[in-house]
């Protein structure tokens, strides 16, 4: 049983991967900080609809911001998100057909 069970329903997504990062929390402690951030990030988007990579870096003070863009592509590769823009101008977006 997650600790997160109460997303399930609402934000499947953001249940997913609060999921992986509980259970990767005592084996492999690096993999576990990748899905909190994503956890994060998938909570900001869908509060706001959109994060640049300033406001992820506000979330994560200290992450160094190459693995926090690795995060966020990581989303788009797993087509929660979607990139619009190019270089410093990139915001990222929830896709529009998600639950």
């Amino acid at each position: 049983m997650s600790h997160f069970s109460f997303l399930q329903r609402e934000w499947p997504a953001v249940f997913e991967a609060a999921g992986r990062a509980e259970g990767a929390v005592h084996a492999d402690p690096r993999t576990a900080c990748f899905y909190a951030r994503q956890t994060l990030a998938m909570e900001w988007l869908l509060e706001r609809g959109e994060m640049r990579i300033e406001d992820l870096e506000g979330l994560c003070p200290g992450v160094h911001r190459r693995s926090l863009q690795r995060d966020l592509q990581a989303l788009v590769d797993r087509r929660l998100t979607r990139a619009e823009g190019a270089a410093r101008t990139t915001r990222y977006v929830i896709r529009g057909d998600l639950p």
